[in-house]
């Protein structure tokens, strides 16, 4: 569902180059990056391939804010889709360029003096949340947010200096590290270890718990998959997640591994829809 960068497109290219890689398919793999509408575009192109069998989806949050801020032929990820496989969840920092602010508190004593601009992956989805729900806690003047294609679009326009932060995974900012971008403070209660000088949001006094925001990175099919193909699109995902190549992705990118299939996974994503409508409803964009 991004442009080609996006977290969701990096994932989607790793996990074919692994499939490849260890010759798990006997048909190939293609990445068709079907960016727009917020995750829109890509989730109506494989919710019209009702009881097909040959494509899945990469998920990114979008997938729970979407349908519900959307008029759209489907309601949920969680009641409209086929969940397949989660393979990890993935985190946020706060990123600025290099040499802007040297810590998050020089950073919030400005936000809280004028309005920053803020570059995010699509218009209310998983980007936007996190702005608006840091905005909040920390008492920050409401930002100016500018929606990109992708998680690469956006760490460009930073990269760039076009904006003033970011809330990008690592995958999507650690090219740009250490030249032109940093973070200032991580939205996990542990810090990462690549960053041990980089605080958490509760270290820098943020008594807000729903600031522990990740990203789902899940496998999802078409409405109506056969269960015999689902049962191989979950073998071969199993074997890519216990695979050498993505435990050292997940160590590398700072993905925490979340290995679900079946109901487990389906109930998970189930919780997530149901997350995101309480965020939505306490930031004022859908109503109770």
């Amino acid at each position: 569902t991004t442009s080609p960068g996006g977290g969701s497109d990096v994932y989607a290219r790793r996990m074919t180059s692994i499939i490849e890689q260890l010759d798990l398919s006997e048909v190939p793999w293609v990445v068709v990056n079907k960016d727009g509408g917020s995750g829109a575009v890509g989730m109506q192109y494989l919710h019209a391939k009702v009881g097909e069998s040959n494509a899945v989806l990469i998920t990114l949050n979008s997938v729970f804010t979407t349908p519900q801020l959307q008029e759209l032929p489907f309601a949920s990820i969680s009641e409209d889709f086929t969940p397949i496989a989660s393979m990890a969840l993935d985190t946020f920092a706060l990123w600025v360029h290099t040499g802007t602010w040297e810590t998050y508190e020089e950073f919030a004593a400005e936000a809280k003096e004028r309005q920053m601009t803020v570059a995010g992956t699509g218009a209310k989805q998983e980007d936007e949340v996190l702005m608006n729900l840091l905005t909040r806690a920390a008492g920050f003047k409401p930002m100016k947010y500018l929606p990109q294609e992708g998680g690469g679009d956006v760490a460009a326009q930073l990269a760039g200096g076009h904006v003033d932060l970011t809330f990008n995974n690592p995958s999507e900012a650690l090219p740009h590290y250490p030249d032109r971008l940093v973070p200032l403070v991580v939205f996990t209660p542990e810090r990462w270890d690549e960053f041990p000088d980089t605080p958490t949001f509760e270290e820098v006094g943020l008594d807000a718990p729903e600031l522990d925001y990740r990203q789902v990175r899940g496998i999802v099919g078409a409405p109506g998959m056969p269960e015999a193909n689902v049962l191989w699109f979950e073998d071969i995902f199993r074997q890519v997640f216990e695979s050498d190549e993505w435990q050292s992705a997940l160590e590398e990118e700072l993905l925490i591994g979340n290995f679900l299939v079946g109901d487990e996974f389906g109930e998970f994503l189930t919780e997530y829809d149901e997350l995101h409508t309480d965020l939505m409803i306490d930031i004022g964009w859908v109503e109770e």
